[in-house]
């Protein structure tokens, strides 16, 4: 047929090839390849000729031949085409009696040809128009999957005619969810098992891998566990917390849904726990605590970043008095734990218990999860931990908790931040991301160690070179590391959004899971072309491929953000704030990040003309995308600028020129310089004040503005366009938004106080009280704010020139005004007052320590398990 498709001549020869008594085995690859190519088996104008050829296959190649098994894969894609088609062939009675013979001789042969005679008989069925989907599954789960395959290829093969069988997803968890009724509960404990296998390891891990459609089987389980509680079937129980939070965990999305998982799942089956310990004469823990062992309980040992920032904790407290423990839960349904891992934990000193090896369980998936959870309780118990530390999500987290295996017992959080069951002490956290709930957490510093963040450079810098030089044309990357399914439609939205504004920008999504399903959505947007799936990759070298991190929300990245970080200073990470504001307007601001930090590495040579400073007038700079100054900011520029004949108004930004003085004409154009640049060197060596725009400065640029000897104050009008300026007043939250969620803003704020304040005691009390986790409530917020107006800034006026009663009018006049309004005044008194512009001219400025003091990650972890932190 040559490189152009005939469907008649193509009908004609296989037409008569099929009659033929002999047909040799190339020839139904020819038909099923052609067909896979061009589809003309989908073309309704040949439904006969077609119904004509299945007939054929049916009647003299797949019913003389149903015992061959070995054709078994070729008659499972000609099924597949003859369903794809929609013909309908009726029933023989040749099919009938061989159906029959099927199902009389499935009980008598092993597990490896039951599964081999479903699948005939399925394709037998599928040939008659009898076929049963549902009972097919229910059969297929009753088998041990393991059994049911020689090697590798032929599981790969089976996952792909199941898709073949259940082309979406949906129709597959559909027709599964039928498995999973109430009789479920009534299996012997391996073919309860067996079910759970073909679900989580072959339809979530191969066929229809991570598919979001698995979260609908989720309530049919849940409906199982429940039946499993009131039997008191305690294997069961056990096992069926394996497959509920594999699945539904890795695809959450949201604090609120790992709080419904904690209601729906964790609680009820932490609460059998604590029940039934009596019946298993499992007896509480009782002795004081001697503050002496600490146990650490995780679920593997690989190379993922919790397990790193483990190693590290280790390290860093391997010299203090404590004896070290880490079980190993060995949570084998996931993978193995790596040894190299394994002899980083114990080069430290630490003691390693394996608690997969301790149930003498072996590779066997069947092993008792019960007995596993006991035999693991049992060596915490003789190992006298005083202080356990669990990960959580786990069965062994919940039972070891419930059955008070340890005088003190913390929950680690790594992300889940609702987790919750019985026998919790105190919860702990290594990161703040602001997400606020009813459980106190207790923090402290946990760096990683740098063989982690920064290994073999040199060459992972070639590598990624390399890498770059095959990307399509752009400018810059964008990219996020991690797992696909954080990629949520919104933050799709929002890269969209992206891409749309700078055209010479790519995105790489690297990491596994449902690209598929992600694929689809990013053609929907009209970003295929730009928006790169690059599978599992190496964060060492992609840390350079990268050119700016877009951090993924509402679920952030983990540790690969801050390995991203520690590349090279040149790195940029844009990230969503966790504040419960407008999510369109937090879009916005998000966009804009981006667009800035784009900027940053696309940006042009700058002129030097207007950028030197200019001794009779006093520089406002601002810096950044047009879209980060709402009208509140710009009027307020502009009563400064015709308050203050002495300033001027310097705004660079890569937004169009015309646009920019369109928006700020309401300045004096004689004093509005606008700079078609987002360089900071240049800012910083022109700007006086920086005046921080409504949604505030790349972290990136306000570190070099803080870190600049030129750069006398920053400012912020802290207006918030999502709330009325009252409820804005001392917002620490709306403080933080600003700057991306961290600290930067505040370390602003701390070198404009530090400039010009000479009460050094108050300072370190304010920030010591900014810094802590104390300042949630509304009236230790107003009482950080009287600090702030009536300390603070009585000083620094004072200092500048102010007298005492300069400052008693001031504070009479301005006092009881909303923040920005304060702001807005002061600036103006600042910029007026001789003082200030003489501090300027004749001082040299400091050189200030931008960085937040920390407390080393062993002492504050102490700390929090002796009942010393605050």
């Amino acid at each position: 047929m040559g490189n152009t498709f005939n469907i008649e001549e193509h009908l004609r020869t296989y037409t008569a090839g099929f009659s033929q008594p002999q047909v040799p085995h190339g020839a139904f690859r020819s038909f099923i390849d052609t067909e896979l190519k061009y589809c003309g088996h989908l073309n309704k104008n040949y439904i006969q000729q077609y119904g004509r050829i299945f007939h054929l296959l049916r009647d003299k190649i797949i019913l003389p031949n149903h015992n061959k098994f070995n054709l078994l894969p070729v008659f499972e894609e000609l099924a597949n085409l003859m369903r794809r088609s929609g013909i309908v062939l009726p029933p023989t009675e040749n099919g009938q009696r061989i159906t029959n013979a099927f199902k009389n001789s499935y009980g008598d042969n092993d597990t490896y040809w039951k599964l081999n005679i479903l699948r005939m008989d399925m394709v037998v069925r599928s040939f008659m128009n009898c076929s049963d989907k549902a009972e097919f599954l229910k059969k297929m789960s009753l088998l041990k999957s393991a059994e049911c395959f020689r090697n590798k290829d032929e599981l790969r093969f089976f996952a792909q005619n199941l898709k073949m069988l259940f082309p979406s997803a949906e129709e597959f968890m559909n027709n599964y969810a039928a498995v999973f009724t109430s009789e479920y509960a009534e299996r012997d404990i391996t073919a309860f098992k067996a079910g759970i296998i073909w679900l989580v390891e072959i339809s979530w891990g191969i066929a229809y891998k991570e598919h979001p459609a698995h979260m609908t089987l989720m309530e049919p389980l849940i409906g199982v566990l429940k039946e499993v509680i009131k039997k008191q079937y305690d294997e069961a129980v056990f096992y069926l917390h394996f497959p509920l939070s594999h699945i539904y965990l890795n695809l959450c999305h949201t604090q609120a849904e790992f709080k419904t998982f904690n209601e729906k799942v964790e609680k009820p089956i932490s609460a059998y726990m604590s029940e039934n310990m009596n019946r298993w004469n499992v007896k509480p823990v009782q002795r004081e605590n001697s503050n002496k062992r600490i146990g650490f309980v995780f679920d593997r040992l690989v190379g993922s970043s919790p397990v790193k920032l483990l190693i590290s904790l280790l390290n860093y407290m391997k010299d203090e008095k404590y004896e070290l423990y880490v079980y190993d839960m060995g949570y084998v349904e996931k993978a193995p734990s790596q040894k190299e891992y394994i002899d980083e934990v114990l080069a430290v000193g630490t003691k390693y218990t394996n608690g997969h090896e301790l149930a003498n369980s072996g590779t066997d998936r069947y092993y008792s999860h019960f007995e596993k959870c006991s035999a693991l309780r049992d060596a915490v118990v003789r190992d006298e931990i005083d202080t356990l530390i669990v990960t959580g999500n786990r069965t062994q987290s919940s039972f070891l908790l419930a059955s008070r295996t340890a005088p003190l017992q913390l929950y680690w959080d790594h992300g889940n931040h609702e987790y919750d069951v019985n026998g919790i002490d105190k919860r702990i956290c290594h990161f703040n991301d602001r997400y606020e709930n009813d459980f106190e957490f207790s923090r402290f510093t946990l760096p990683m160690l740098p063989k982690y963040l920064a290994p073999e450079e040199d060459i992972k810098k070639t590598e990624a070179a390399e890498i770059k030089k095959k990307l399509p044309q752009h400018r810059v990357v964008l990219g996020s590391i991690g797992r696909i399914m954080k990629l949520s439609d919104e933050y799709l939205e929002t890269i969209a959004e992206v891409l749309k504004q700078n055209p010479y920008a790519i995105y790489l999504a690297c990491g596994d899971g449902p690209i598929a399903e992600k694929r689809v959505k990013v053609r929907e947007l009209g970003i295929e072309d730009r928006f790169i799936f690059t599978g599992w990759v190496d964060p060492h070298i992609y840390g350079h491929v990268i050119d700016i991190y877009l951090n993924t929300f509402p679920l952030t990245g983990g540790e690969s953000v801050n390995e991203f970080l520690s590349k090279n200073g040149e790195n940029i990470l844009v990230t969503k704030t966790v504040v419960p504001l407008n999510p369109d307007q937090e879009k916005i601001r998000y966009v804009c990040d981006a667009s800035e930090a784009i900027h940053i590495k696309t940006a042009a040579d700058v002129s030097d003309n207007n950028t030197e400073k200019e001794t009779s007038l006093i520089t406002i700079g601002a810096a950044g995308d047009i879209g980060r100054f709402a009208e509140e900011y710009i009027k307020s520029v502009a009563e400064i600028i015709s308050s203050c004949p002495s300033a001027r108004f310097v705004l660079f930004s890569n937004s169009p020129e015309s646009l920019c003085k369109e928006r700020f004409c309401s300045i004096d154009s004689n004093r509005f310089i606008y700079i078609n640049s987002l360089d900071m060197k240049v800012f910083c060596r022109i700007t006086d004040i920086c005046y921080i725009p409504d949604y505030g400065m790349l972290p990136k640029f306000l570190d070099q503005v803080m870190a600049s000897e030129d750069v006398y104050a920053v400012f912020s009008l802290n207006y918030s366009p999502y709330t009325s300026e009252t409820a804005a007043l001392i917002s620490l939250n709306d403080w933080e938004r600003n700057l991306g969620g961290n600290k930067a803003y505040l370390k602003s704020l701390k070198y404009s106080y530090e400039l010009y304040s000479p009460s050094g005691d108050v300072l370190e009390n304010l920030f010591a009280f900014l810094e802590s986790d104390a300042y949630g409530s509304r009236e230790k917020a107003e009482k950080m704010w009287s600090v702030f107006r009536n300390v603070i800034y009585k000083d620094k006026l004072i200092k500048l020139g102010f007298s005492e009663k300069e400052y008693a009018d001031f504070d009479k006049e301005f006092g009881e005004l909303p923040i920005s309004a304060y702001m807005r005044r002061l600036m103006i008194r600042l910029v007026k007052n001789k003082s200030f512009r003489s501090f300027m001219g004749t001082t040299q400025s400091k050189v200030h320590n931008n960085n937040l003091a920390i407390r080393p990650a062993a002492a504050g972890l102490i700390d929090i398990i002796c009942g010393t932190a605050k």
